[in-house]
């Protein structure tokens, strides 16, 4: 569940021109990365849904959360999964459209991991009074959400690879 604000109002696009083409002139940099999610090149209405009437276009999501993932992506079952990825959060580490980073991941991945997993990380801003985090790339989940993630002491800078051998997420 992650926390965030109402999407500002869309400009109004003419049926005749709701199309991927017309979402790119806008937001070319959906497109521009170094790994860009293979959904990108399916076209927007891989995932989105554009509608206008009376002078208003709605853009929403066919699917929320991991349901709108797993459209394309199969759920893979282990024996440990990751909160985020249990509850359908895959944004959480994620980018939807483009990253610097293999597997379209926010961050190098132990920079990635250790913002919820480590302790007092320069890239996590914590507001008690909203009960929110916020973590790489502007990223919001609930403070609850937050404390269950089990932390660990290590200094993220020059360690490589995961820290426990043989964990299903290592990289």
């Amino acid at each position: 569940k992650t926390t965030g604000e109402e999407p500002p109002l869309h400009p109004f696009i003419k049926s005749s021109d709701i199309k991927s083409e017309t979402c790119l002139t806008c937001h070319p940099e959906k497109r521009g990365g170094k790994f860009v999610h293979s959904a990108v090149a399916s076209g927007c209405e891989s995932c989105h849904q554009a509608t206008s009437e009376n002078e208003t276009t709605n853009i929403t999501l066919l699917a929320t959360g991991g349901e709108l993932c797993a459209m394309c992506h199969q759920v893979k079952e282990t024996p440990v999964i990751h909160g985020p990825y249990k509850s359908g959060q895959c944004l959480v580490c994620h980018e939807a459209h483009t990253s610097n980073f293999p597997g379209v991941v926010r961050a190098e991945p132990n920079t990635l991991c250790m913002s919820c997993h480590g302790v007092d990380q320069p890239d996590v801003k914590i507001d008690k009074e909203n009960q929110s985090v916020t973590l790489l790339g502007g990223r919001k989940i609930t403070l609850e959400e937050y404390r269950k993630a089990t932390k660990i002491g290590l200094d993220r800078s020059g360690t490589k690879g995961h820290p426990i051998p043989g964990h299903p997420i290592s990289g």
